[in-house]
């Protein structure tokens, strides 16, 4: 036959052969799952989570010796999970949201603005993201970290706080406590009653979302520290995506700001924990998503 044709012939059967394993994973899908996943150029949409920044464009924080975008580390953490990120930044582009269809779950990301008073008024995309939460929420696995703890709960028309008097600045390892919802709650699967959990933060939510249940307490001030809402949506007040450097780092910057109001060296004392377990969630999370 002719090198004219052969070739032509080829690339038909490779495309024959391509469909046929794109059909297979499917079938497989649904044997092991009970559901087909969402595919997209051979890629399942169902394990890409989409990371929605909400840092100001000049807040970064500093992770294994680099300076990064919170965003940034955030999606890195996930991939190293082994799922695939996207980042959105609408901080940027009022725009920038993942469209519906094109991810599997949600991460809302910390920022150092608050979602109430002067920062909500001149901030419309943060209204925006309340909108996109809304629409969102309960269709995909969603957790709201830090900003996003609270951005989730404020949409849900939870009012959001500044602490004080007595507390001004929550940072650096304090102790958490799970409540039995939280002990039977995946999130927290394989985690003790009781650990440390790394904070920077100065607002926080005194009640949970209706109809959401508490997970996560702290013994020392009034904040919830995290909650569930419906079957797939949870929120975090802590930053398991930092670093103990990071903390260290971002105090160290602001020092000058903090001294007058808080024990900065006591707070930096509690960042020598050597070994943390309260970034298991995002293993969790990694999991719950995978398994949707």
């Amino acid at each position: 036959m002719h090198l004219t044709f052969i070739i032509p012939l080829f690339f038909i059967f490779y495309q024959l052969n391509v469909r046929k394993s794109r059909l297979l994973t499917s079938f497989l899908n649904v044997m092991r799952h009970g559901k087909i996943g969402i595919v997209m150029g051979g890629t399942r949409v169902k394990n890409k989570i989409a990371v929605v920044g909400c840092e100001k464009r000049v807040f970064p924080i500093k992770v294994r010796g680099k300076v990064r975008t919170i965003r940034g580390v955030t999606a890195e953490k996930f991939k190293e999970l082994g799922l695939e990120t996207e980042i959105h930044h609408p901080v940027s582009d009022i725009d920038d949201f993942p469209k519906p269809g094109t991810f599997g779950a949600l991460i809302i990301g910390g920022s150092s603005l608050s979602i109430h008073g002067r920062d909500l008024e001149e901030n419309p995309w943060m209204h925006k993201l309340m909108d996109f939460i809304l629409e969102s929420c309960g269709k995909v696995p969603m957790l709201g970290l830090c900003f996003g703890h609270q951005a989730i709960a404020r949409a849900h028309n939870v009012p959001i706080q500044r602490f004080g008097p007595e507390i001004v600045y929550e940072a650096g390892f304090s102790p958490v406590c799970l409540t039995e919802a939280g002990k039977k709650d995946p999130l927290f699967r394989m985690m003790p009653p009781v650990f440390a959990a790394l904070f920077s933060h100065y607002d926080y939510l005194s009640h949970s979302p209706e109809n959401g249940e508490t997970l996560l307490v702290g013994p020392n001030n009034p904040s919830i520290q995290g909650y569930r809402l419906g079957e797939c949506t949870w929120g975090l007040q802590y930053h398991p995506e930092f670093t103990a450097e990071s903390v260290h780092w971002l105090i160290s910057e602001r020092r000058n700001l903090l001294e007058a109001r808080v024990d900065v060296d006591a707070i930096l004392a509690t960042l020598s924990s050597e070994y943390r377990k309260d970034d298991i969630v995002l293993r969790n999370f990694a999991d719950i998503v995978q398994m949707a």
